[in-house]
């Protein structure tokens, strides 16, 4: 893998019926954080109510859905970038020579180096020091000549992840190795997000075969530039699931991932939409602020109620 009380708002009640509504609660019930709380973030579908549509609210059911995402491809992730769906604990190179290790996560630099903690002595638990990891980060660094497979071409260094495994003997804690997963991706859950609504495209709003999908792309490549993938942007906005499953294909990955990513999209037209997407985009929440048509859209929708 390379790689935001407001005042109460309400919505008009005649939203397109293509975004069908849950019942609402019944009347009297103030567990409004309780509510939210129990809603299924997988398919998100709000009531019509004003009383669930606060900024606050809305803020609180998206950030559950965006982890209940990366709790969900965390299999994903094991299955594609580890080894027997297991985290890679020692440092290994990936085809371009950065220093990669756990989920797929890239630490070549020293920034990102220093996030993992090495145990020094098994035995004990005890850890590298900031300076013996500085020393650790240093030696794989001047080592990587020696992993070079040809002098020139794309994949200089396209060797198993096993062979590093008698060189960077110092291995990582599986703690460090989950929570710079979690960072990272949580990171592609934002930036994919942004991506696809320069394109006005609501990822919120997609079933969760087809966010899951992507975002194996995304955190696989490091990026899901429109200019890289057309065909594949102009089905995600069309909505043409058997179009988007064929653009899917990545030509440097295993036929069982592009196998999987297709049939995740394929999957994705016999799940309904949520509307969440949509309502983010009534009340402006980041990252639905700005640079997209379905901004004046939403004007349609907006209500004057306060």
């Amino acid at each position: 893998m390379k790689w935001k009380s407001l005042k109460k708002l309400g919505l008009r009640t005649i939203l397109p019926a293509v975004f069908l509504l849950s019942p609402s609660p019944a009347k009297g019930d103030t567990s409004n954080h309780d509510h939210i709380q129990n809603i299924k973030t997988n398919h998100v579908i709000l009531p019509q109510n004003s009383k669930y549509k606060t900024v606050v609210s809305i803020q609180q059911i998206y950030e559950k859905r965006c982890q209940n995402l990366c709790t969900k491809m965390l299999p994903i992730i094991q299955r594609f970038e580890c080894i027997d769906q297991k985290p890679v604990s020692y440092p290994y190179l990936d085809t371009n020579g950065l220093i990669h290790i756990g989920y797929g996560s890239n630490i070549d630099s020293w920034e990102r180096f220093k996030q993992i903690d090495f145990i020094k002595n098994p035995q004990t638990g005890q850890r590298l020091t900031e300076a013996e990891k500085k020393a650790y980060f240093n030696q794989i660094q001047k080592s990587k000549p020696q992993f070079r497979t040809s002098k020139n071409g794309p994949k200089p260094f396209n060797v198993s992840a096993t062979r590093y495994q008698k060189y960077f003997k110092f291995l990582a804690t599986s703690t460090s190795m989950h929570q710079l997963y979690q960072k990272d991706m949580y990171k592609c859950v934002k930036e994919l997000e942004k991506t696809l609504f320069q394109q006005n495209i609501l990822m919120m709003n997609m079933p969760e075969p087809q966010i899951l999908a992507l975002l194996d792309i995304y955190y696989n490549t490091g990026n899901l530039n429109p200019k890289g993938w057309p065909k594949l942007f102009k089905a995600l906005k069309t909505k043409d699931y058997q179009t988007a499953a064929k653009e899917s294909h990545r030509a440097a990955v295993s036929a069982e991932r592009n196998n999987w990513t297709a049939h995740c999209i394929l999957e994705a037209a016999q799940h309904p939409e949520s509307n969440l997407g949509t309502i983010m985009v009534q009340f402006k929440i980041p990252p639905y602020q700005k640079n997209s048509t379905l901004l004046t859209q939403a004007k349609d929708y907006r209500s004057p109620l306060s």
